[in-house]
């Protein structure tokens, strides 16, 4: 369980540093000298690491199944049907091999 928790900052970590840096450097450079620095590339950098954002609830997703469930149900929340989430629910739990009760894969509303 620590592996996994650490595997996924350590993720979250590295597309942080992937996306705010090159924006850091271009904007260091952009301080010592202006024209050395299209205007347009310190847009596409500045964009990136915004996009960061985006990112991180995908590698949230795809590293935690109690976060997909949690954001899957709040996505679908007025397209799905209570049932069929708790179907999906109750299924991730099965191939996830945890031994539940009824009550423990109920959906709260």
């Amino acid at each position: 369980m620590e592996t996994k928790a650490a595997k996924t900052v350590g993720i979250i970590v590295g597309l942080f540093i992937l996306c705010w840096l090159p924006f850091f450097v271009c904007y260091l450079v952009r301080g010592f000298c202006a024209d050395c620095v299209p205007p347009l590339l310190f847009s596409v950098f500045f964009w990136l690491g915004y996009c960061n954002s985006a990112v991180n609830p995908c590698v949230y997703a795809l590293c935690s199944r109690d976060f997909r469930f949690a954001f899957s149900s709040i996505l679908c929340k007025c397209v799905c049907r209570r049932g069929a989430m708790e179907r999906r629910f109750r299924r991730t739990l099965l191939v996830g091999n945890r031994s539940q009760t009824e009550e423990d894969c109920e959906v709260a509303d």
